[in-house]
């Protein structure tokens, strides 16, 4: 699982290797899944299944994602802090 965006705004450091998350309520995430092998996987929150993915197909080769930073940020993320 990898981590893209947050709120809509793309990571600095994307993608993001996850095994687990944690969103507040009311966050969103930008989320992808990959299935290397075919087979059933769970999301959970807790003990709560929020969805389930079948994947089904053969085995393919698992290949690092490229790493990507945005250009810039929306101007509201400025840092303002020696303004």
């Amino acid at each position: 699982m990898y981590l893209l965006a947050k709120d809509g705004i793309y990571i600095n450091d994307y993608p993001r290797s996850l095994s687990e998350t944690k969103i507040p309520a009311g966050g969103r995430a930008d989320l992808m899944v990959r299935c290397s092998t075919a087979g059933t996987y769970t999301i959970k929150t807790g003990t709560t299944e929020l969805a389930t993915i079948s994947a089904s197909g053969t085995t393919v080769t698992t290949s690092a994602l490229t790493t990507w930073k945005p250009a810039s940020i929306p101007d509201y993320l400025t840092d303002l802090t020696g303004t």
